[in-house]
């Protein structure tokens, strides 16, 4: 059973951590990158190359949502996009340099802001913190 005074106390954090975090977003030197176009590009280092139909498919989005998005960050010289040799309707995306510079400053920032929150609790503090959102992400996986 949950209390209304812990729902309400986890009411007043949520959104102040959602804002911790997705200032971390905005302080992207490209402000105008989506948080959409940050999951492709995690998509897209995960491996060397990606076709078209299987990053549609990761990021639950119809091809046609995902060509939009790969054409800004092609526009933008984060990710290439190349045809199939074998097949010429086969369309490959992968990293450019400038991407995986993008995602590295991005992985730095996100640690840095990590650090900062855990820095204010002890040792056990942080370890019983990371198992209870441990098992806060196992439940919303299972939902």
């Amino acid at each position: 059973m949950v209390s209304a005074e812990a729902v309400e106390r986890f009411s007043r954090l949520f959104p102040r951590l959602g804002e911790v975090f997705a200032s971390l977003e905005s302080s992207f030197e490209d402000t105008s990158l989506t948080k959409l176009d940050l999951v492709a590009l995690k998509v897209l280092a995960e491996r060397e190359q990606v076709i078209m139909s299987q990053l549609a498919e990761r990021l639950s989005i119809a091809l046609s949502s995902t060509t939009g998005i790969v054409d800004r960050l092609v526009a933008r010289g984060y990710v290439s996009r190349s045809r199939s040799k074998e097949d010429r309707r086969i369309v490959k995306v992968r990293l450019t340099e400038k991407g995986v510079r993008l995602l590295a400053d991005h992985d730095r920032r996100a640690r840095l802001m990590v650090e900062r929150v855990l820095s204010c609790l002890d040792e056990q503090e942080q370890e019983e913190l990371v198992r209870v959102l441990e098992k806060v992400d196992r439940a919303l996986s299972e939902a």
